[in-house]
């Protein structure tokens, strides 16, 4: 089975695509030459000119959830997901969407897109509407809460859990604002795996399964993880509470919880405690040696 991964040299797109290769004939897609990988318009004609099982995995977006820039924003998030909607409907291929827990902002869930906080959380809301319009029957809503993992310090300043090793290694406290919010924390290889599963159930015949899924982990606040971090690395755990940046007065997500059942129902995954992800990853690199 073919399988396109839009996005497939960030943070979180690259890790599904090392995950699909292992079982699939994968192409990984940027906006424009680079990392060997195809462009947008390459990906669309070979839709176009192949059969047989395929399935497209749209990761490609501006993710920084500061992003103020509403037009880029519409354009790359909003737009582009329409038009990757439409092509995967024209040749009935499945659609997996990367959203976010934004779209929620601190409202209650069943008022979802009322209570974005900021432009990106609003692109994605609009995202989502786009593609279940157009695209109906065949495309699946993975709405991703705080992701960690491997390749995490792409995020630059908003790498929070790379960030912490950093800053302990080097000695330091690691700052955490106040309010400290209990957030919903996701491993980049889970939500890698949810793809090979939501791929493999396809390629094996099963219904595709369509809707929206909540794709979480465990919660816990800022201070739990710098803990958990810490423990990871062999450090002992350091902060630093700041009120929060005017900035970030009026953006700034509060508690997160997700809903495990939907997403275990339609691929039967769980995976590993966040504690043995970060001693998975951040041990062999910043770990007493």
């Amino acid at each position: 089975m073919l399988c396109i991964v839009t996005g497939a040299d960030g943070f979180i797109g690259r890790v599904p695509c090392q995950r699909l290769a292992k079982g699939f004939t994968v192409l990984g897609v940027e906006p424009g030459y680079h990392s060997g990988m195809a462009t947008i318009r390459e990906a669309e004609d070979l839709l176009h000119r192949t059969q047989g099982p395929r399935m497209v995995f749209h990761f490609g977006a501006i993710a920084r959830t500061d992003a103020l820039d509403a037009a880029v924003l519409r354009a790359l998030n909003v737009e582009s997901s329409a038009e990757w909607a439409r092509e995967c409907e024209r040749h009935g291929v499945p659609l997996v969407f990367a959203s976010s827990f934004g779209v929620y902002g601190n409202g209650p869930k069943e008022a979802v897109g009322r209570y974005c906080q900021t432009p990106y959380a609003e692109s994605k809301w609009a995202a989502e509407v786009a593609i279940r319009k157009i695209h109906p029957r065949g495309a699946a809503i993975l709405r991703l809460s705080n992701v960690y993992g491997r390749g995490e310090e792409r995020k630059g300043d908003q790498a929070f859990c790379y960030r912490a090793a950093q800053t302990l290694v080097n000695g330091a406290p690691v700052r955490v604002y106040d309010p400290d919010p209990r957030r919903d924390w996701v491993s980049v290889d889970r939500v890698a795996a949810v793809c090979h599963a939501i791929a493999f159930r396809h390629q094996n015949g099963q219904a595709f399964r369509a809707g929206e899924f909540e794709v979480g982990g465990e919660r816990h606040t800022f201070t739990d993880v710098v803990g958990l971090v810490a423990e990871a690395i062999g450090r002992l755990p350091a902060i630093v509470r700041s009120p929060l940046p005017e900035s970030m007065v009026g953006r700034y997500q509060l508690d997160t919880e997700s809903d495990p059942a939907p997403l275990r129902r339609a691929v039967g995954f769980t995976g590993d405690p966040m504690e043995t992800a970060l001693k998975r990853w951040l041990g062999p690199i910043f770990g007493r040696r």
